[in-house]
């Protein structure tokens, strides 16, 4: 089976980043390692997430610190560039830092990638309030998502971005991320051109990822609330 490079963004919340880490490296299946890009790093937050770094004996973690917040696309795909230049052929995984990962989840995302060949494969995602998540339908016009827990046997278009496996092949084809997107909709724009590429997707329902979702933006979505932050990230 190819190697797997763990992608994680932290912004000014260390403490959750280290959780998902922990959770990563108590996995049946470990990836061979992980990239952590801490926008707008602090001292603080610098000296937080550099603890990791021989916490695992088997877990290679490294580390990119940027002065500004140039958005979650940008910091994956510096990330992604910074693994390929090493040589790297392999599936990148890209995990919200806000998430905590069932012990099997990256050992049946990379069966159910495998089995199927598919260019994309996420995880089945628990979220606030007994909500789930994992993919969706794309609307045509409005480019929004309607979550689906349930994969097989309906008309899915789409991967949660917050468990995102890119295969070898798809990333060849693809590419990065375009940088216009700051935040949200990257991930829609990604399975979109999967899709047109050729490229199928696929939801590994026994891989579970735990998310609290919204901790990037503040947005509070166990009590129903959405700052206006995020209808500008969704409107520009």
């Amino acid at each position: 089976m190819k190697p797997v490079a763990a992608i994680l963004v932290n912004y000014h919340a260390a403490i959750d980043t280290i959780r998902c880490v922990q959770s990563i490296a108590e996995q049946t299946r470990i990836p061979d390692c992980i990239f952590i890009v801490d926008n707008a790093a602090t001292a603080e937050s610098r000296h937080s997430l550099e603890k990791l770094k021989n916490f695992h004996p088997e877990l290679k973690v490294f580390f990119l610190f940027n002065e500004k917040n140039h958005g979650f696309a940008a910091a994956c795909n510096q990330a992604m560039k910074a693994i390929e230049d090493q040589g790297f052929n392999g599936y990148f995984w890209l995990v919200n830092n806000d998430t905590v990962a069932d012990q099997n989840a990256l050992k049946e995302l990379l069966e159910e990638a495998e089995k199927t060949n598919a260019g994309i494969t996420g995880s089945s995602i628990e979220l606030p309030g007994n909500r789930q998540g994992g993919s969706a339908t794309i609307h045509p016009f409005w480019g929004t998502v309607k979550r689906s827990s349930v994969f097989r046997n309906s008309p899915n278009e789409y991967i949660e971005g917050a468990s995102f496996l890119i295969s070898p092949e798809c990333f060849q084809k693809i590419g990065f991320f375009p940088d216009d997107y700051f935040l949200y909709s990257e991930e829609t724009d990604y399975c979109y051109a999967a899709r047109r590429a050729g490229l199928s997707l696929a939801l590994a329902e026994k891989s579970v990822i735990k998310h609290k979702a919204g901790n990037s933006t503040g947005s509070e979505l166990g009590k129903g609330k959405v700052p206006f932050f995020i209808d500008c990230l969704l409107e520009f």
